[in-house]
This record gives structure tokens, sequence and C-alpha cells, in this order.
């Protein structure tokens, strides 16, 4: 099988050169495919009056040359992640200088990236506790990594502390000798500042919840001084009241009943005086509750069942039948809730006061 390019040199350049080396051919060859070779060819002369021959050399390179097209790929993607990346990534030679930075470890040090090609780290960036770290990746082979720590700028004090995120990876040989390191940071200043706000906004907001857990029981203490007093003050008026009851108003109730003539009279006249008591003992009052709901002539029949009247005395006084009477003082017990109990109704009545 005839090469044209192969023809095409052996007939144009060989004429006029004695050799040519490392021309690349392609061909596409009938049953292996589109190949590349290259070419290597020398002119033997021989003694005088003999024909001349060509020592001709074809090696295929095709596998190679996908290699070095894979390689180019991965190295334009490689380029293309370390120059765009937010992180700082800087490669040093196993005694820290700088070999190669990209584009945001550059910019962070407010130089271009050609400023630290050569300069060793720790000449820019003294600092003898992260030294000692890197001697001891370079001694171990080990990586690190390190979270939120602080570090001073010697070159921009202006700038404070600043707090990163950063690791050492050694890069090894074959035979696991230590070839760079590959030095990659992330600057968490920022972040740092908002958890250092967020504490102080906690502890602020805890303080307040503190004050104000305080102020409330303060409050609840000064309430309950409040209701005891008005307790106080109610029990007060209801002596007052009683006082009042027994010092101006039962005497004349006195007078009045020696003055009447006949019983009717004198019945009228007690069930005014046990009205008038009702009024100002809080007996009829714990009777009247909601709860205990009794009706107005229960609680009458209540009141003369505690001054000690019998069922006819009662039924005469409120002109009213001793059956009714008796239905009467049924319906107090039961919302008392003494139906079926051996309690006597006017011992307990006489408990309310």
């Amino acid at each position: 099988m005839i090469i044209p390019k192969l023809r095409e040199l052996l007939e144009t350049i060989l004429p006029k050169k004695t050799s040519f080396d490392n021309y690349q051919v392609e061909h596409d060859f009938t049953t292996i495919g589109r190949r590349t070779m290259l070419l290597n060819a020398r002119q033997i002369e021989r003694a005088m009056g003999k024909e001349r021959f060509i020592l001709l050399a074809i090696e295929d390179i095709t596998e190679r040359k996908q290699i070095e097209s894979n390689l180019k790929s991965t190295n334009e993607l490689l380029e293309i992640i370390f120059s765009s990346t937010h992180f700082l990534i800087a490669y040093l030679d196993k005694d820290f200088n700088f070999i190669r930075v990209n584009s945001a470890y550059a910019r962070a040090g407010g130089k271009p990236p050609d400023y630290f090609i050569g300069k060793n780290h720790f000449d820019l960036y003294p600092h003898a506790e992260n030294q000692a770290i890197f001697e001891k990746v370079v001694q171990t082979g080990e990586p690190c990594a390190y979270f939120a720590k602080p570090f001073d700028h010697p070159d921009q004090p202006k700038r404070g502390t600043t707090y990163w995120d950063w690791s050492l990876i050694p890069v090894k040989d074959k035979e696991g000798g230590i070839l760079g390191l590959v030095f990659s940071l992330d600057d968490v200043t920022a972040a740092k500042e908002i958890d250092r706000k967020l504490k102080e906004l906690n502890e602020e907001l805890e303080e307040r919840i503190k004050e104000r857990t305080s102020s409330l029981e303060d409050l609840n203490t000064a309430l309950r001084v409040l209701l005891k007093k008005r307790e106080e003050d109610k029990n007060q008026i209801g002596a007052n009241i009683y006082a009042n009851f027994k010092s101006l108003i039962q005497p004349l109730l006195n007078q009045l009943k020696n003055s009447l003539t006949t019983n009717t009279q004198e019945e009228i006249l007690d069930i005014l005086e046990s009205s008038i008591k009702e009024v100002a003992i809080p007996f009829s009052k714990k009777l009247a509750d909601p709860i205990v709901g009794l009706t107005p002539t229960e609680i009458q029949v209540a009141a003369l069942v505690k001054d000690g009247k019998t069922n006819k005395e009662i039924a005469q006084i409120l002109n009213k039948s001793i059956r009714a009477i008796t239905s009467h003082r049924d319906n107090i017990r039961l919302k008392l809730g003494l139906k079926n109990k051996k309690t006597n109704l006017r011992s307990y009545l006489l408990s309310l006061n």
C-alpha cells in the first residue's frame, strides 16, 4: 500500500535534503482505520557509481497522540477550575516557595499572580505556628486542615484579624516522596463576624427574657399583695357592716320588740331582723352562690333553720304549709350536697359563718 504523503516526502524532500526528522503523517487504513505515524528518513551514500538508498523509520504514535490530547483537555479543564474557583489555591515546593497561585489567591494578596512565583510563603507571611504545621506535613506526608483559624496580615494591618478555613495537601511521586504542596484557603471572616453578632444577639435576648421574667415575677407579687389586701378590705367591710348592725340597728329592733302587743307583729319583726342579719353577714351570699343555686324562698327557710326555728314555726312565719317547708328543707339539703347524709342541716348552715 502506497501512502501518498510518504511518496511526496520521498520524491520532493529527500532529493533536496539528505534527511528529515519527526515528520507526522496521518493516513486512513482499510483494516486498522486512521493512524498517525512519525517518520524519520536518511539517504545512505554508497560507493562511486552505485545507486543511493534510503533508510526509513516509521513509528505509529496514534495512542500517544490520543493520550496527549486527553491530557491537554484535562489540563485545560483543571486550568479553568484553578482560575475560576473562589477558593485561594497555591502550589508550593517542599521548601514552601511559590510555584503557582490562582487569581483568587493573587487578588487576596493584592498582587498579580507572577509576583508570588519563586518567593517563600513564610517570607511574605511569617507565622511560626503555621510554619511548624507546614514542616510537619512535609515530614509525615500527612495532609492537614483547619477551620476558622485566625491570621493577622503583617503587610495589611488595617484588615485586623481574619479567619480562614484552610488545608495543606502533599503531592507525592510514585515512591511517596514529597514533590510539592497544594495550599487551599477560604476566607470565613464574614461568617465568623455573623456568628459573633448572632451570639451577642442571643445573649441580649436571654438577658431581656431574664429581665422580663423578673418583671413578671414582681408584677405577680404585687398582684398577690393587692388580692390579699382586697380580701382583707372585704372582710373588714363585712365586719364594719355587722358592727354597725349590732351597735345601731339591733338596739332599735330590741326597743321595737318591747313595744309590740301581738304575736304576729313580733313574728314579722323577727323576719325583719333575720333579713337584716343576712345582709350584714356573708352567710346569705354563700347560700346564694350560683354553685349552690338556692331560691329566695329557700334562702329564707335556711336562715330560719339556722336561727333554730322548727318547721311549724317557719311555716307560720312564712305563711306556708309544714309540707311545703319540709319540701324546701329537702331541696336545700340536695343543693348543699347533704342528701342521704347524717349531717345536721342547722349545724352545717352555722358552719358557713
